[in-house]
């Protein structure tokens, strides 16, 4: 689909487990598009130049997630697709207003499948592994996610480069010529 280079698109935020493929495939989207990318977990590393499971163990769980919805609301602007960290959907339910001013894509595959891509899930960062296994977290986290996503997809029903060209063609899809971006209903209505 050929669209004005000059078409505004919403802000995107990929949601998903740890390992599904969330900054891979917006990394590869934002390039197509032309729009910002930012790798939350990365800019909060860089911010506190520790990693991230040493400043969620620091921060605790409830200050990491609410200091993740912060950098993320930072960063909330048209043409930027982010990727958050997993834990991410936790303080989503309460902020209503990154909800309503993005489009929220929910990545998701099996627990297996998506373990077999973490070869470091010791010390990947996954709020709450420890107490809950992956599989009990992935579980508490499939319901939130698909409760508060606009759009769902499944990674391991397409593979990564089929899933990147079908989600490529849903967002052309969003764009909105710059001239019209004011007037344009919500994607909600379309």
């Amino acid at each position: 689909m050929n669209r004005s280079k000059h078409a505004v698109l919403e802000p995107i935020i990929f949601i998903g487990m740890a390992g599904v493929g969330k900054t891979t495939i917006a990394k590869s989207i934002a390039k197509k598009t032309k729009s910002r990318f930012l790798d939350i977990d990365s800019v909060i590393m860089n911010h506190y130049n520790a990693p991230l499971d040493t400043i969620i163990r620091e921060l605790g769980h409830d200050t990491f997630i609410a200091t993740e919805a912060a950098f993320v609301r930072n960063h909330l602007k048209p043409n930027t697709i982010l990727a958050p960290g997993g834990s991410f959907v936790y303080g989503l339910n309460t902020n209503t207003d990154i909800i309503n001013q993005s489009i929220i894509i929910y990545l998701y595959d099996t627990p297996a499948a998506i373990l077999k891509r973490i070869p470091n899930i010791e010390t990947r960062g996954i709020v709450g592994l420890g107490p809950k296994s992956f599989e009990d977290i992935w579980a508490e986290r499939h319901e939130l996610y698909n409760k508060l996503a606009h759009i769902r997809f499944n990674v391991g029903e397409y593979g990564l480069s089929e899933s990147i060209n079908r989600i490529q063609f849903i967002i052309d899809l969003m764009r909105v010529p710059e001239d019209r971006a004011d007037s344009h209903p919500s994607r909600k209505h379309l």
